[in-house]
């Protein structure tokens, strides 16, 4: 499970490093008036991993959130530290649905029901 972690943790940061504005190796970074900047990388009690941006300690751009076996939960985008535009949600890896806002207030939901069988 912590290769699981790490690997994702690798392949998030690659996938981050092409970014020009964001200093190279540096992640979870605070200015001088303890603010947060730039590619931030947190994992919760719950034992997933979220990645997301800061910019002058406001959330801003992409959102992830992964399980802790490294599978998607959700991502989304945000704008100005709100939730903006269509944000997906996931559970064992499946779309279980979408919720599209427009400065954190929900504008549509859509819950995606799936028949198993048992």
């Amino acid at each position: 499970m912590k290769k699981i972690i790490i690997l994702l943790a690798i392949a998030i940061l690659f996938a981050f490093s092409c970014t020009p504005n964001l200093p190279q190796n540096k992640i979870n970074v605070v200015d001088n008036l303890n603010r947060k900047q730039g590619l931030w990388i947190t994992a919760d009690t719950f034992r997933s991993i979220e990645v997301l941006r800061y910019k002058n300690g406001i959330l801003k751009g992409k959102y992830y959130r992964y399980r802790y076996d490294g599978q998607i939960n959700t991502y989304g985008r945000y704008k100005q530290g709100k939730k903006q535009g269509k944000w997906h949600y996931f559970s064992n890896g499946l779309s279980c649905g979408t919720i599209t806002y427009k400065q954190d207030s929900i504008v549509t939901r859509t819950v995606i029901t799936r028949n198993y069988k048992w």
